[in-house]
C-alpha cells in the first residue's frame, strides 16, 4: 500500500493521520530534549530571577535564551 501512495495515488486523509500521529509519537520519544540541571548559589540564581522578570521572562526562558546564545558562539580557544 505504501508503494502505492508513494508513486502515483495520494495517502487516504485517514491514514495520513494515523502515520502523522505513528511518526510523532516516534520523534517524541527518540529525540526528546534532555533536561538540564545546574548548581546555582542561592545570590546568583535570585540576580537571574531578577535580570528575568527585568526583561519580561521566567527565569526558565531568561536562562533558554541565554545559554543558546552561548552555545552559539564561535569556540576561541584561551
Amino acid at each position: 500500500m505504501i508503494d502505492k501512495w508513494l508513486s502515483t495515488v495520494p495517502i487516504p486523509a485517514d491514514k495520513q493521520r494515523l502515520l502523522d500521529t505513528l511518526i510523532d509519537s516516534h520523534y517524541a520519544k527518540v529525540y526528546r530534549e534532555p533536561d538540564v540541571h545546574i548548581r546555582v548559589p542561592n545570590e546568583c540564581y535570585r540576580l537571574i530571577q531578577i535580570e528575568a522578570a527585568r526583561r519580561g521572562l521566567t527565569t526558565e526562558e531568561w536562562l533558554d535564551a541565554t545559554l543558546h546564545l552561548h552555545t552559539a558562539m564561535p569556540y576561541q580557544e584561551q
